[in-house]
């Protein structure tokens, strides 16, 4: 039958990634991206007994993915809900650009939820910013597991 309950701002999402849960925060919901997640990349052996203190810290990387659809689905569980703090409350800025054929990004932009804005190769700032895009559950426990920062991004260079 699936899991009825529809995913609210603040819901914290647990992952289970087989190797430990990994635990992810809904902040916003886009009209074009749909949902974004604030993942962090600690595994617990369980369920955390606070899970405020789990999504208390900034997040490893921001996120956009399905939500709706993997809970509905019984993919990913909700595992309770934490109201986002003022700074969480702030929509985050992304980079974006178009890897050529090594898979690189020469060319960067920063979008910050209305325009892009060109700035050329990787700055300090850009280099911090998760990119923007929308992945699946697979794509994100891969990059929880392989410990995965924006300012390792293979894309950088």
């Amino acid at each position: 039958m699936g899991n009825l309950k529809r995913p609210k701002i603040g819901d914290v999402i647990e992952f289970d990634t087989g190797q430990g849960l990994a635990y992810a925060h809904y902040s916003h919901k886009h009209e074009l991206w749909g949902y974004l997640l604030r993942a962090y990349n600690q595994l617990y052996p369980g369920r955390p007994a606070s899970l405020a203190a789990t999504v208390a810290g900034e997040p490893t990387f921001y996120t956009f993915f399905p939500l709706g659809s993997f809970v509905h689905r019984g993919l990913v569980t909700i595992a309770g809900h934490v109201p986002l703090s003022e700074k969480a409350k702030t929509f985050p800025r992304f980079r974006n650009g178009n890897p050529n054929l090594a898979g690189k990004v020469r060319d960067w932009s920063i979008w910050d939820n209305e325009e892009f804005y060109p700035v050329g190769p990787a700055t300090d700032e850009v280099r911090k910013l998760s990119q923007l895009g929308l992945c699946d559950d697979v794509f994100l426990i891969d990059q929880i597991l392989t410990g995965y920062t924006p300012e390792t991004d293979p894309q950088l260079g």
